[in-house]
C-alpha cells in the first residue's frame, strides 16, 4: 500500500517537471515551451496545418518556415491572403520613429491615409499614386458685387473637382488633415473706368472665433486711370492644421460698380473662365 502510493508521487513531480522544461512532439528533450520536431519523411507543406470542414486551409507553418493563411501553395515566406486574389492583411499606424521600427517595417498613417515604410532612417510614402486633398472651384455665373473699400468674401464658387465631400461649404473650405497646402485663386471684375492710383488687392484668410486673419496676400496698384478689368492673383504655400477655416476674399478702392466678371446670362461664353480657386495639400 506504501509503496504504490509512493509511485504515485513521483509521476505527479516528474509530469510537473516536464511541463515546466516544455513540451515536445517527437522529441524527448524540448527547447520550448513547445517544441515541435520534423519527420524525415514528413510531407512540407503539412507540417502544422488548421482546415476547415470542407479541408480548405486555413493556417499552415511548414518545415521551411512558410507561414500561410488560405493560400496552400504560396512560395513565399509570409501569406496571409484567403486566396490567391484576396488579400487579408491589415497594418496599423506607430508611434515609434523610422530608426525603432527599424528598415523594412510599414505603418498605415489613418489621420492622412498613406502607406509609410521604414528605411531605417525615416518613414517613406509608399503610395505616391494617392491624389492629395484637393479642391477645385469656378465662378462663371454668379455676379458678386465688389464695394469700394469693403473687404467682400468671394462667393458663387461651383465646385469641379474635390478629394473630400463636406470639405467646402458656403465657401469656406475646412482643413481635413494638417500638412502643407498651396492655396490660389484669380479673380477679375468688369471692364469700368477706372481711377489712377487704384488698387486691387486679394488675401487667404484664416477664420478663429469670427476673427479673419490674412495668411496669404496679393495686391495690384494700377497707376494710369482708363477703362480696364480689375484683376488679382493671390496664391502661397502655408502649413494649416486639421479643422482649420479659410476663405478668400478681396478689397479695392476703384469705386464702385465692380462685380466679379461673369457670364450672368448665361449665353455668353467669352464672359466665362476668369475666375478660379484652388487648395491643395502638397505634404505632410
Amino acid at each position: 500500500m506504501f509503496k504504490k502510493l509512493f509511485i504515485t508521487h513521483i509521476f505527479i513531480i516528474s509530469s510537473i517537471l516536464n511541463a515546466q522544461i516544455g513540451v515536445g512532439i517527437n522529441t524527448n528533450s524540448p527547447e520550448a515551451t513547445l517544441h515541435i520536431k520534423m519527420k524525415e519523411n514528413i510531407n512540407y507543406s503539412n507540417a502544422i496545418s488548421v482546415r476547415s470542414l470542407d479541408q480548405s486551409l486555413k493556417f499552415n507553418l511548414d518545415g521551411l518556415g512558410l507561414l500561410k493563411f488560405g493560400e496552400e501553395n504560396s512560395p513565399v515566406p509570409v501569406d496571409v491572403r484567403i486566396n490567391s486574389n484576396s488579400s487579408v492583411i491589415k497594418v496599423g499606424n506607430t508611434s515609434l520613429s523610422a530608426e525603432e521600427a527599424q528598415a523594412g517595417a510599414l505603418r498605415y498613417k489613418f489621420e492622412s491615409e498613406i502607406f509609410e515604410c521604414s528605411n531605417g532612417e525615416q518613414w517613406l510614402v509608399l503610395n505616391y499614386d494617392t491624389p492629395p486633398d484637393h479642391l477645385i472651384a469656378v465662378n462663371n455665373f454668379k455676379k458678386v458685387l465688389i464695394p469700394n473699400n469693403v473687404y467682400t468674401k468671394l462667393t458663387g464658387w461651383e465646385v469641379k473637382h474635390e478629394s473630400r465631400v463636406g470639405n467646402f461649404i458656403n465657401d469656406t473650405y475646412t482643413v481635413p488633415v494638417t500638412g502643407m497646402y498651396i492655396l490660389s485663386f484669380s479673380v477679375f471684375t468688369n471692364m469700368i473706368q477706372q481711377p489712377s492710383s487704384s488698387y486691387f488687392k486679394g488675401e487667404w484668410v484664416k477664420i478663429e472665433g469670427g476673427v479673419e486673419t490674412p495668411i496669404i496676400q496679393a495686391k495690384n496698384n494700377f497707376i494710369s486711370s482708363g477703362v480696364y478689368m480689375l484683376g488679382i492673383s493671390c496664391t502661397g504655400t502655408v502649413r494649416l492644421n486639421e479643422g482649420d477655416k479659410i476663405q478668400a476674399r478681396v478689397i479695392h478702392n476703384s469705386g464702385d460698380g465692380r462685380y466679379l466678371r461673369v457670364d450672368v446670362n448665361n449665353n455668353a461664353v467669352a464672359e466665362r473662365n476668369f475666375n478660379s480657386l484652388s487648395i491643395i495639400r502638397v505634404s505632410e
